[in-house]
């Protein structure tokens, strides 16, 4: 079992901290693992001063647990975490093996204040696509180039003290691009530019949905709402096949249903039941595109008993038939 923990602030370098802690070489702000811990590296690139990024692209021989704490005291560095899945045909060929991987591995983009703690698991034999883009606030604003009070959860994020806390599920414009960021060649002279405009890119689709996010006030946030709230769409994920019951949810978060219902709202975006229809039909697309699941076998699997429902409601989020989806994808 791997443990890393660490906070952040301005001048933190993620690859040196990490690297002294299990006592790895560093060579161009990258570490490679050993043959005996498994394979892959994490790399670190700063493109400004304000502006840097970490890839962990690696698959480990044991499990790994990844936690940063809260800084002593909120800071202008500002962290966004993008998880990447994606099913690993050569090591889940098993279908229960394929539903249990989705159980457990999340396609998530996290924005969190330094204030607030955020935990990654990362199961062994498993590989693991996952970057961090930090950049300070006001440099975040400039680059978005959004004037004040034209967005109440962009004014939330750039500015002001109190601790924030919000997800997004990662979209498949938002996977390629992170896929292309791991297939820049750092020898390459102008990898520094490549680097420069899939950032850029990814900042560019993740504030276009955040922008979506309207006329909502913000309620205040702390470490344990905010752990709380990711153990509720954590239980979501577990039982894709019937919708989630708010009481229950409530009463296993040691939450009020009214306090569990605005914060979800605020941190994902959506009402539980629509995020819950939302997820099933990520889950659904991801199923669609293994050759092993038939249409009506992804339909039973996330509690479709009409098929013919099923189909609409995935035209409706995907703009095509499961049949079509699996022809085209």
């Amino acid at each position: 079992l791997m443990k890393f923990e660490f906070t952040v602030h301005p001048n933190f370098n993620f690859v040196e901290s990490f690297a002294k802690h299990f006592s790895l070489p560093v060579k161009n702000n990258s570490v490679n693992f050993p043959s005996h811990k498994g394979e892959g590296f994490i790399r670190g690139v700063e493109l400004y001063p304000y502006l840097k990024f970490v890839i962990h692209h690696y698959l480990l021989k044991e499990d790994f647990f990844l936690t940063r704490l809260p800084a002593d005291q909120e800071n202008e560095m500002l962290s966004l975490v993008f998880y990447n899945q994606e099913i690993p045909i050569s090591t889940y060929k098993n279908k229960d093996e394929i539903i249990r991987f989705l159980k457990q591995h999340e396609a998530t983009i996290q924005i969190a204040s330094s204030g607030l703690s955020t935990h990654a698991f990362f199961p062994k034999d498993t590989e693991i696509h996952y970057v961090v883009i930090g950049i300070q606030r006001k440099n975040l604003k400039s680059l978005l180039k959004i004037p004040n009070a034209t967005n109440d959860l962009l004014d939330h994020i750039t500015q002001g003290d109190a601790p924030f806390y919000y997800c997004e599920e990662l979209t498949d414009n938002i996977a390629f691009e992170l896929n292309n960021l791991m297939l820049v060649d750092t020898d390459e002279k102008l990898s520094s530019l490549a680097y420069q405009v899939i950032i850029q890119k990814i900042l560019y689709l993740l504030f276009q949905k955040l922008l979506r996010r309207t006329g909502e006030l913000r309620y205040p946030i702390n470490k344990e709402d905010a752990q709380k709230i990711t153990e509720i769409r954590t239980m979501i994920l577990q039982d894709m096949s019937s919708p989630p019951q708010l009481e229950n949810l409530a009463i296993q978060a040691g939450m009020s249903q009214t306090k569990m219902k605005k914060l979800f709202k605020q941190v994902y975006g959506d009402s539980i039941y629509q995020y819950y229809q939302t997820l099933r039909m990520q889950k659904a697309a991801l199923l669609l595109k293994q050759k092993d699941f038939s249409v009506t076998e992804v339909g039973y699997q996330l509690g479709f008993s009409n098929m013919s429902h099923f189909s609409r409601l995935f035209k409706r989020y995907h703009g095509s038939t499961p049949k079509a989806y699996t022809k085209v994808g």
